[in-house]
């Protein structure tokens, strides 16, 4: 488990779920991945909803409204740091992206975008201020790998090395799994959307389990839903995909882990 006070940019920072039913996630997340929360009013009138690992935030959570429930399903949504939000947007969109929302300042917390590459998949950027993003990432219940699943793999390649300076290096040729890398650092990784295979292109957070055969059942009997097998990671471990009761779609990995 590896415990953050600081990002570099162009790492993947915070994730946060957007949901129609925060208490039925509530329960569903805290029974899955140990979580405890913390909720701050929002002014909107309803909660911001911090996950923790003890007293370290993981990620957060909250009530969609009914303008986002109308063209946007329950979703995760995936957070890079970056000291310059409005730069970062800017340059996604000269890149062939689009910034669908913002930028604009989170009261004391920080600023943010979110946007969307050329094939589709939404992310976010985060310049922190008070809020620096997970304190802790890389362990059961944590963040530990973020996936992008693309309709066009070179398309990807170009947009986020450009935008982010990632290097991409393909570690299994079979299936053209690649991994995103900041300097010497993995940072995630990526593969093509197969034929026939109706998801839209997406990122796809990975929470760290420690038994993914009890997760399955975890998940079956709490209303989710296992949607793949479970896979053998290159390198070592395994993971499967999984959606939760509204529908969000999140992976648990089980392995060895970076700090």
């Amino acid at each position: 488990m590896g415990e953050r006070t600081a990002y570099t940019d162009g790492i993947f920072c915070w994730v946060e779920l957007a949901t129609t039913d925060t208490d039925g996630a509530r329960e569903f997340y805290s029974g899955l991945l140990g979580w405890d929360y913390d909720e701050a009013p929002i002014p909107d009138g309803s909660a911001y909803i911090t996950a923790k690992l003890g007293d370290k935030s993981v990620g957060a959570m909250y009530a969609q409204g009914e303008d986002q429930r109308a063209v946007m399903p329950p979703n995760w949504l995936n957070y890079v740091k970056t000291s310059d939000a409005d730069g970062a947007a800017a340059k996604a969109g000269e890149l062939g992206g689009s910034v669908e929302i913002g930028p604009f300042d989170v009261m004391e917390h920080g600023r943010m975008a979110v946007l969307k590459d050329p094939q589709g998949a939404y992310f976010a950027v985060w310049q922190p201020n008070a809020h620096l993003g997970a304190q802790v990432v890389n362990g059961p219940g944590a963040l530990s790998w973020n996936q992008l699943n693309t309709s066009n793999v070179d398309g990807a390649k170009s947009f986020y090395t450009e935008l982010f300076g990632w290097a991409a290096e393909e570690v299994d040729p079979e299936s053209g799994y690649f991994v995103w890398k900041v300097g010497e650092g993995l940072n995630g990784g990526g593969l093509g959307i197969g034929d026939g295979d109706p998801s839209p292109p997406n990122w796809t957070p990975i929470f760290g389990h420690a038994d993914l055969a009890g997760a399955i059942e975890q998940i079956a009997s709490s209303g989710g839903t296992v949607i793949t097998d479970t896979m053998e990671v290159p390198g070592g471990g395994k993971f499967f995909a999984a959606s939760d009761p509204q529908g969000a779609v999140f992976a648990l990995f089980e392995g060895d882990y970076d700090d």
